[in-house]
């Protein structure tokens, strides 16, 4: 039976606008996990932060719990003790500072699409669909060269000896 956990699809962050993702809803643990996917920087990106300017790179996001708690509509105690629980489990790193909380999720390409950030969905889909179709020819050719080369290795060993008699 094939393993249904294995692969990814793509998710636009202009999901992050939908109304059913702005609703007044509590979030529950499984929105809140895709939101900071969603919310990770694609690229790297400066912010300002009091009087100085800050990096945040690829697969980190700074906010706070008060704005993630207004966010989710849960309380500041449930959304530290959800972060809390994501970084014992090594899927994110919390850096909490005076100016609010550094968040860096681990292994963050696996959850990205790579490819051009100005591509429209449509384009994306197509690329990726060619790509997966060119992977997919490319291990059937490789399977076929296989079956190929163990078909010659069988008639290697089954080759008749002593001048075409069996034995």
């Amino acid at each position: 039976m094939a393993n249904k956990n294995l692969g990814w699809f793509p998710l636009w962050r202009s999901l992050l606008e939908h109304p059913i993702w702005t609703s007044d809803k509590p979030f529950d643990e499984r929105s809140a996990w895709v939101d900071l996917i969603a919310l990770m920087n694609h690229e790297d990106n400066k912010i300002q932060i009091g009087m100085n300017f800050i990096t945040i790179k690829t697969g980190q996001h700074f906010t706070s719990i008060v704005k993630l708690a207004q966010r989710w509509h849960w309380s500041k105690n449930k959304v530290y003790r959800f972060l809390e629980m994501l970084e014992r489990d090594g899927m994110l790193v919390k850096d909490a500072t005076l100016n609010g909380t550094l968040l860096t999720l681990v292994n963050y390409d696996n959850f990205r699409l790579q490819g051009n950030a100005n591509e429209t969905p449509n384009e994306s889909a197509d690329r990726t669909q060619t790509e997966h179709r060119t992977d997919h020819r490319t291990e059937h050719k490789q399977e076929l060269k296989n079956d190929k080369e163990l078909k010659e290795q069988k008639n290697i060993t089954a080759a008749p000896i002593h001048g075409g008699e069996w034995q």
